[in-house]
């Protein structure tokens, strides 16, 4: 589909239009996407906490209540929940990663869509300094 891009707030009606938001808002720095998927059932929808000062994400499955840990992180303590100016609380989720010139992820975005109203947004951006840095990929 395509994106509507209505001001305040951008609008995509499936969960691939992360992929195209997420290559949008980097301006195409964006050389990996990463959807999200349940391991334990296959869905692709969550509720989303996110910290920002560690730069990691956790979701938990809606359909089986499975909890994840995205992008190494170390679990639920510091997280805020991501929340939609709807005041939704379910998202599908996809990461975005930018390479570096030596071939490493240098950079993540985390863009979430609003399962209630369709708005696109991106809830956490991170430098990514630890090596390896394929293995991330992963951990969405």
């Amino acid at each position: 589909m395509v994106i509507e891009r209505r001001s305040p707030w951008w609008r995509g009606s499936v969960s691939s239009d992360l992929a195209e938001f997420l290559v949008a808002f980097s301006y195409g720095q964006v050389s990996e996407i990463v959807p999200a998927r349940c391991n334990g059932c296959g869905d692709s929808v969550f509720v989303v906490g996110i910290d920002d000062e560690h730069g990691y994400a956790v979701r938990r499955c809606a359909g089986c209540d499975s909890p994840w840990v995205m992008l190494g992180g170390s679990g639920w303590a510091a997280i805020e929940r991501a929340v939609c100016p709807c005041g939704g609380e379910l998202f599908e989720v996809a990461a975005g990663f930018a390479e570096r010139v030596d071939g490493e992820l240098g950079w993540v975005y985390l863009a979430l869509r609003c399962t209630t109203d369709d708005v696109l947004g991106l809830y956490g951006d991170w430098r990514i300094a630890a090596r390896p840095t394929r293995k991330l990929l992963d951990l969405v």
